[in-house]
């Protein structure tokens, strides 16, 4: 495709009378075709490696695609699996071709802040009045909830657990709570019963879909990095 070409036309008349035969050659320059090649944006969770990165192709000729170029593409960012939440450019490379005059343009990957987990739960007393105390459950977040959605009674639940040879420990015993109070100071909800927790085995039960960080996305309740996913979690009253 590419470089100098030369094209030589030769007339040869029929009517030899009242023409002559002529001749010209005229040299054509080919060249290169643009071609553009564009990092397409990707996003991930602080703390995860980084996705693959993609491409897009804008200006093959002749039906070609990017089975004709040479090298291998690759990518260069800042962004690592321990990066901070923000922006960081995708500068492709790598690829050339004699027939195309190659463009770069970078995209972008966005950090995200990790998704909010569960990080312990603990037994806390709690005072009253007249010096009476009642043991309540606290449960310690990775980061700041949404505080509508973190005190959602229906998304916790406990059950006491039951036993029997035929079937086993199952967990089976609702536990009744009365009030779920998020402390943002410290990322925590504070479980409290009615009446009292009893002393047995117990389940804790996070449903992901209710309780929101303060950026609006679901707990990642199974700390596989990505939002959703129910926390359980097994308890002993001790």
């Amino acid at each position: 495709m590419r470089g100098g070409r030369r094209i030589r036309a030769v007339f040869a008349p029929v009517d030899a009378t009242d023409y002559t035969q002529a001749t010209a050659t005229v040299h054509i320059n080919v060249a290169p075709a643009p071609l553009t090649i564009t990092a397409l944006p990707a996003g991930k969770f602080a703390g995860q490696p980084n996705p693959a990165f993609s491409l897009s192709y804008t200006g093959f000729v002749l039906g070609q695609g990017p089975a004709v170029l040479s090298g291998s593409i690759s990518f260069n960012t800042a962004a690592k699996t321990a990066s901070a939440p923000g922006s960081y450019p995708i500068i492709p490379g790598g690829l050339w071709s004699p027939n195309y005059a190659i463009k770069y343009v970078a995209g972008t990957l966005r950090i995200a802040p990790a998704p909010v987990t569960v990080t312990s739960v603990q037994w806390q007393t709690m005072k009253l009045s007249g010096h009476r105390t009642a043991k309540v459950l606290e449960v310690f977040f990775s980061g700041a909830l949404n505080s509508a959605a973190a005190d959602r009674l229906t998304a916790y639940t406990m059950d006491s657990a039951t036993y029997s040879k035929k079937t086993g420990t199952q967990y089976n015993k609702p536990i009744a709570l009365s009030s779920v109070n998020y402390n943002a100071a410290n990322n925590s909800v504070t479980l409290t019963p009615t009446g009292t927790f009893p002393n047995v085995a117990m389940r804790l039960s996070i449903n992901a879909s209710l309780v929101l960080d303060a950026e609006g996305r679901q707990l990642d309740g199974d700390a596989d990095g990505n939002p959703g996913g129910n926390y359980t979690a097994l308890l002993n009253n001790e």
